[in-house]
């Protein structure tokens, strides 16, 4: 039991840590309750058929003129056809979405981050990753030398190297 718990709990916080597992998940289950209703309102279909076959309609709910109740009028069929066409279309949609929220500004930030390792130069102060502070000392394709107190020097990948924060204004 404390297996299934343990593994409950992982799948749960790997989902909150990650967004893209999130917006998975969020989007099959909404994919998941729109395929539900269409197969409840399927059965409350056949049900109304049956009803009207066996001519039992003047003791059941469907018979009555209220519109919240679900009749044979009311209710929407879908055929396959149009069933498979929606799903096409939701998980477009979805994967426009995820296009839109995901891999798009994650693709802009790593631009923006190649063009600042190719505008880097000697003396630039850079910020690490690991919260080193330091100025740029030599900078080759593989790695970036900075010095980070007086003949102190360290290298680093690029991929580990930001620009300094801009300083937060204090307007009154």
């Amino acid at each position: 039991m404390g297996f299934f718990l343990n593994l409950k709990r992982s799948f749960l916080a790997r989902i909150m840590r990650n967004r893209h597992l999130l917006l998975i998940c969020l989007v099959c289950l909404f994919g998941f309750l729109l395929t539900s209703q269409a197969v409840a309102q399927e059965a409350d279909i056949k049900a109304a058929k049956v009803e009207a076959a066996t001519g039992n309609l003047g003791n059941t709910q469907a018979s009555t003129n209220d519109p919240g109740v679900p009749t044979t009028k009311n209710l929407a069929v879908l055929s396959p056809k149009e069933f498979v066409f929606g799903t096409i279309q939701f998980l477009c949609m979805a994967l426009i979405v995820y296009f839109l929220m995901v891999i798009n500004p994650s693709k802009t930030k790593q631009e923006e981050h190649t063009q600042f390792i190719d505008n880097l130069k000697k003396n630039d102060e850079v910020l690490t990753s690991s919260g080193f502070y330091g100025k740029v000392f030599s900078i080759t394709p593989e790695q970036i030398n900075l010095e980070i107190s007086p003949n102190v020097r360290v290298r680093f990948d690029p991929k580990h190297i930001h620009p300094l924060p801009k300083p937060a204004s204090n307007a009154k």
